[in-house]
């Protein structure tokens, strides 16, 4: 069963890598990082699933996140 995989710094160097290694992988991709402008283009390279903005140091951004991800995916 293909998992759901949230990658955070996804939207360069070793965070978009790992996230089109899962892609790869035939999981669905959530795309997590700071700048959106440059996260939507990394989604588009990798070929994600979702890219959402937020600052992973906020636990509110984590509750934003497990809720969205939990609407739009059903887990």
């Amino acid at each position: 069963m293909p998992k759901i995989v949230v990658i955070t710094g996804a939207s360069s160097g070793y965070g978009k890598a790992t996230a089109k290694a899962f892609k790869n992988n035939g999981d669905t991709v959530i795309m997590v990082a700071r700048n959106l402008e440059k996260l939507e283009s990394a989604k588009k390279e990798v070929g994600g699933d979702f890219a959402i903005s937020m600052d992973v140091t906020k636990p509110e951004d984590w509750d934003m996140l497990v809720k969205t991800v939990k609407q739009r995916f059903g887990r």
